[in-house]
């Protein structure tokens, strides 16, 4: 009898974990990004123009119940900063320039993690789903390009600005986004287009500069993947 109740009691607890092991689901995701910024320097706007980056990654979701989850993995992403400035009757070297303008692209590479809460209704043999929560990300490398495009009685030159500079000198290593996303799922195959709103100001203010700068991040993905 002893023997009986143990080996039941092992079966509901196996029959327990295999059931509780098939809500966890794996899979991998590659998204494209287009990412705009939103800079306010001392509460004016300044040229920024959006950019296209890319995320790769693993992740991995629970299912609470059929219709309700959770999301999160660790992602690989390439974003680039884009800004443009304009000045007219500039001295630079020996040349009085009709207009100057500087171009920087600051590109950075993070690693992220998604926190998603995640709905899905079923239709057929199709999971239409909402998602939506924050990703966190942590800079891991950067890169600074600057080019000069001086404009003298309409001659062009171009100067590109070498330096070893890391963008972390001037922005947060870490950034914060608000991510709304809709697809679909079919047979593991899903599909998803979302909306990342940048809720983390990622500009370095040094400690009483009077000159404040607000640098935030938004835009959008489109992203594919496979969920096992």
């Amino acid at each position: 009898m002893k023997k009986l109740l143990a080996f039941t009691i092992l079966a509901a607890a196996a029959a327990s974990i295999s059931a509780n092991a098939m809500d966890w689901r794996y899979g991998i995701l590659a998204s494209y990004d287009n990412t705009g910024t939103v800079w306010l320097d001392n509460g004016k706007p300044n040229n920024m123009s959006s950019t296209s980056g890319f995320s790769v990654g693993a992740m991995v979701g629970y299912d609470f119940i059929d219709y309700f989850g959770i999301q999160s993995g660790l992602m690989f992403s390439m974003t680039d900063i884009n800004s443009a400035e304009e000045y007219e009757g500039e001295h630079f070297g020996l040349f009085d320039l009709d207009e100057l303008l500087l171009h920087m692209d600051i590109r950075m590479y993070y690693l992220s993690i998604p926190l998603f809460l995640q709905g899905k209704l079923p239709v057929g043999d199709v999971d239409l789903i909402l998602e939506a929560g924050p990703q966190f990300y942590c800079g891991v490398a950067s890169r600074i390009t600057t080019t000069l495009d001086a404009f003298y009685q309409d001659y062009l030159d171009i100067y590109e600005l070498e330096g070893n500079q890391s963008a972390y000198d001037y922005l947060q290593r870490f950034n914060c986004m608000i991510h709304f996303g809709i697809g679909a799922e079919y047979m593991g195959a899903r599909f998803m287009v979302g909306y990342n709103l940048g809720v983390y100001n990622i500009a370095r203010n040094e400690e009483n500069d009077p000159e404040r700068s607000d640098l935030r991040t938004r835009g959008f993905s489109i992203t594919a993947g496979y969920v096992f």
